[in-house]
């Protein structure tokens, strides 16, 4: 289509950008992509790259693309296709035996990751970040580990009335690890594990280690939370 707009009225081009209104999303956002002194949503050179100024950098995706189109099936569908295209392939960011960027894929595949049907579609859709991804398939070298919460099985808010970590997908609970139940102990797998998670180094050093008991002394990142005790928290400042 090189004029008109779609069934609905409003929208038009191969971003389906609103033409209605004053301005209208397209004046807003609208760009010269070829720089050939034309701005038209029906020219994908154009198109595209307003999409791209329109989604640029946002802190929720999912949000993001609901405000685009207001569709689950939508979001779900685009998340996906994201998810498809970053492929398998990430740079290694963090040297030695520590957590590298990984694909969701190699989570999804381990045998070694317990995951509830709605943390696998957390997984699938790209919602979760990547430094979690990097983390868990990290673990999943070395430990079997169950998922207690990840993001849409997890309160928006902490206890303490902050938005946590877990609503933007940076942030995962582990309550049990190679069978062991996690109960708050100084010894056995869980703490093991909590110990193993403190002495990561570099940018996938999880920001937010919490436990039963502070597994790293003087170093803010990890700390002790009596409402711990029963799950390992590892969380990402944004």
């Amino acid at each position: 289509m090189h004029s008109g707009v779609n069934a609905y009225g409003c929208c038009a081009g191969p971003m389906q950008f609103s033409l209605v209104g004053s301005p209208s999303t397209w004046d807003s956002y609208g760009v010269d992509g070829d720089h050939d002194g034309r701005v038209s949503p029906y020219d994908p050179t154009d198109a595209i790259p307003a999409a791209a100024r329109y989604l640029r950098a946002p802190r929720d995706y999912r949000a993001a693309l609901f405000a685009y189109n207001h569709a689950d099936w939508y979001v779900n569908e685009v998340l996906a296709k994201a998810a498809q295209y970053r492929g398998n392939h990430r740079t290694v960011i963090a040297g030695g035996g520590g957590p590298k960027l990984d694909s969701a894929r190699a989570v999804l595949d381990s045998d070694r990751v317990t995951l509830t049907p709605i943390q696998r579609s957390d997984l699938r859709s790209g919602q979760i970040d990547e430094r979690v991804v990097a983390t868990l398939a990290w673990i999943a070298r070395r430990h079997s580990v169950a998922i207690n919460a990840l993001k849409s099985d997890h309160l928006y808010y902490t206890v303490d009335g902050n938005v946590s970590n877990h609503s933007f997908g940076r942030a995962m609970d582990i309550d049990i690890v190679d069978h062991e139940i996690c109960r708050g102990t100084r010894t056995g797998r869980c703490a093991q594990l909590v110990r193993e998670l403190a002495a990561v180094k570099g940018p996938l050093r999880s920001t937010e280690l919490i436990y039963c008991w502070d597994p790293d002394g003087a170093d803010p990142r990890g700390f002790a939370r009596a409402d711990h005790c029963d799950h390992i928290h590892v969380g990402f400042d944004g």
